[in-house]
């Protein structure tokens, strides 16, 4: 041990000597080592790392899947959530959630809020209690009782200032009056998924009458699996459950599967493969940082050879020699390596706070990236193994030579360091360094091309704004159409605004309303073969703010009213599709099943 750390120190003292050598090798290697210990920590806090929840291997979600073409699996109708429920074995709890977008009013300043409604044994299921006052009840979701909601921990702390009064306080949400009952625990956040900024969560209150819908499917469902059930045997059980509902209620049920994945899956499916493509970028670039300094060390070899000489000449053995150097290897490493944490610390920060407020969700997990212990260990342990990668082949290169020849008046520098091995490592830096070329040139294309899709619309210069009435004096029915008429024509009155609408959800952004519907004169196709289609709901002069090109007929107008007959525009696809070589302009469709 003394030996070791006599080789340390001196190795400090032998890099002092050579500053330039020590700081060009250092910032080498700080870059490549910082750039891993960033990416790791979004490795290990996106991937690897446990959901925040009790046991939350055994978490899953439940998702409709369509029997015909498959997909991602989708919301589930109240009914058939509450068949699921009672008939699966395979779980110990299943509970519903489904989206909440209330507007807070009566304080300061009206804020649209993110939420959830859901079971009220949600928090039990997840193994999660309140930092402050209490979950919810079985009675909580009785539709006679006061209605409660549990807030986050930063929506504790944004709006009501970390108070401890909270609790009882009342909110008005969509001009109905809630009562605070807890606080979660700062860090705390579900869905982990899916409506991931819920800031605040109520029971999932059903009228008699919804309870028992099978359509408007708006629930995701989740549940946490017996301590000896598998995932395989759950999804057996859901598909057998799902088929017989299809045979017991064939007009909504027809098409209807169920796809059982594990939570912590569901998560990070689908921002695995960008997260590992780079993870494999920075390590390459780490690689050619040990390639550069490889190639640094064998070139100090060769003014080196005297001193190594002189040292074997007084009996220090091969190993001592390859030790010492080694050692010098550690010291360079070590100091890469802090420098490197700083490189990531900043580096990570800056990246996060760069990223949108629209980008942000679709990055699950978020909160859990940071530069915590298992990175730092992480680090080090990385610096230890470029220490050894980048230095064992020139110390072992250094510690083999001719004792006589290298003390040889003149002898120093005359063997050229190594010119294999440092030609091969120059062949392989330069390989390194075009894959890493052309894949970010691979990217950069991608990227080019993405940018050339024609969405459909023109969005520059385009801005939107949510404009959310419910609860407020404009919220019924025949006070809301009049108020986004006035709201309109005052915008298009502005100076800098030259055409305005409104619709309900703005392109490639919110969620998606589906329906099925039916072209008149054609027969009534089975519930499984009913087309399906997305759609929005729109005002007059929302094609031509947004800059789309209506290809044939003609724009909504005011005209268009409740009193008179119902329009609809299609888009190409849903023509070609249905339509094929018919005119659609004047053809008559239904929305939804027959009767």
């Amino acid at each position: 041990m003394s030996n070791l750390w006599h080789d340390l120190r001196y190795g400090v003292r032998t890099l002092y000597r050579n500053p330039r050598f020590a700081a060009v090798a250092v910032l080498a290697l700080a870059l490549g080592i910082g750039a891993n210990t960033a990416i790791f920590s979004v490795v290990y806090g996106v991937l690897l790392k446990a959901l925040p929840y009790e046991q939350p291997d055994r978490l899953a979600v439940m998702l409709r899947q369509s029997v015909r073409d498959g997909g991602p699996g989708g919301p589930v109708a109240p009914a058939n959530f509450y068949d699921w429920r009672d008939q699966a074995r395979s779980f110990e709890q299943m509970t519903a959630a489904e989206w909440w977008g209330p507007t807070l009013t009566g304080q300061d300043v009206p804020e649209k809020l993110n939420g959830l409604r859901a079971s009220a044994n949600l928090f039990e299921m997840l193994g999660v209690e309140p930092a402050l006052g209490r979950g919810f009840r079985v009675e909580d979701e009785s539709p006679q009782n006061e209605r409660v909601v549990v807030l986050s921990h930063g929506l504790w702390q944004r709006r009501f200032g970390g108070r401890a009064d909270v609790l009882g306080k009342t909110l008005r949400l969509d001009g109905e009056m809630f009562t605070v009952i807890g606080v979660m625990p700062q860090g705390f956040g579900f869905p982990t998924f899916w409506a991931n900024r819920a800031e605040m969560w109520t029971p999932l209150v059903f009228t008699p009458e919804r309870a028992q819908q099978r359509g408007g499917s708006s629930l995701r469902i989740f549940g946490r699996l017996k301590p000896e059930t598998t995932l395989a045997q759950a999804q057996a059980e859901m598909s057998a459950i799902s088929e017989r509902l299809a045979r017991q209620f064939p007009e909504s049920n027809s098409d209807h599967g169920a796809i059982v994945e594990s939570l912590h899956d569901k998560t990070v499916t689908e921002i695995r493969p960008t997260i590992v493509v780079l993870a494999g970028a920075v390590g390459f670039l780490l690689l050619i940082a040990c390639v550069n300094v490889a190639n640094l060390l064998l070139a100090r070899a060769t003014t080196r050879e005297r001193e190594v000489a002189v040292r074997s000449a007084l009996g220090a053995g091969r190993w001592d020699v390859v030790r010492q150097l080694l050692a010098e290897n550690v010291v360079l490493a070590v100091a890469a390596g802090a420098l490197g944490v700083l490189f990531a610390a900043w580096g990570l920060n800056a990246v996060l706070a760069a990223i949108p407020e629209t980008m942000k969700v679709s990055l699950p997990r978020r909160e859990a990236i940071g530069l915590d212990g298992m990175v730092l260990a992480f680090a080090f342990l990385l610096s230890l193994a470029t220490a050894a990668l980048f230095g064992l082949a020139p110390a072992r290169r250094s510690s083999r030579f001719e004792l006589a020849a290298a003390l040889k008046e003149g002898g120093r520098g005359t063997r050229g360091g190594g010119g294999r091995l440092r030609d091969a490592l120059v062949v392989g830096e330069v390989a390194l360094s075009l894959m890493l070329l052309a894949g970010a040139g691979l990217l950069i294309r991608s990227f080019v091309r993405l940018q050339a899709i024609d969405p459909g619309f023109e969005p520059h210069n385009v801005i939107s704004m949510v404009v959310p009435v419910t609860g407020s004096q404009f919220g019924t029915p025949e006070r809301k159409g009049p108020f986004y008429e006035r709201l309109v024509e005052n915008v298009a009155a502005l100076p800098a605004v030259t055409s305005a609408s409104v619709i309900n959800h703005i392109p490639l952004e919110g969620d998606v309303w589906g329906t099925s519907f039916l072209i008149e004169g054609r027969a009534v196709p089975s519930p499984a073969e009913t087309p399906v289609a997305a759609y929005r709901v729109a005002a007059p002069l929302y094609l031509q703010t947004i800059g789309a090109t209506l290809v044939r007929g003609r724009d909504f107008e005011v005209t268009d009213s409740h009193n008179a007959p119902q329009v609809a525009i299609i888009n190409e696809t849903l023509a070609r599709q249905h339509f094929n070589t018919e005119d659609p302009i004047g053809k008559r469709i239904r929305l939804g099943q027959a009767d």
